[in-house]
């Protein structure tokens, strides 16, 4: 099951995917209990919401299953810092990707910093 949550409804449906179960919601006050195999946090607004997502970042192992996958991109180093900050309080380990060899995947936005840690 592929699951799409944001606050915002215009970002939310603007996907328009009939295979993504969309849900309205704060990703720190999830409308249910499941465990996924990948996480993707894209751009989080670590600047104006830094307490809501040190929140989602440091409970980040209860959303993944084992094995499970939390990818976070930003537009700044700053804010990739104090990701990585965050992560250094979780059982989460880095996941070695080799960033160079991702394929751009055609959405708006520039994915500058890239960071992935696995929940064994």
């Amino acid at each position: 099951m592929l699951v799409g949550v944001d606050h915002d409804p215009t970002t939310l449906y603007a996907s328009h995917d009939p295979q993504i179960y969309l849900v309205r919601a704060d990703i720190a006050h999830l409308p249910f209990n499941m465990r996924f195999d990948l996480v993707v946090a894209r751009h989080p607004d670590i600047d104006r919401h830094a307490v809501s997502w040190q929140t989602v970042i440091t409970n980040a192992p209860a959303l993944l299953s084992k094995g499970g996958l939390l990818l976070i991109t930003t537009y700044a180093l700053p804010e990739i810092e104090t990701v990585d900050r965050w992560i250094q309080s979780t059982s989460l380990t880095q996941f070695p990707m080799m960033v160079e060899r991702l394929i751009p995947p055609g959405i708006q936005g520039r994915d500058r910093f890239i960071r992935c840690w696995r929940n064994y």
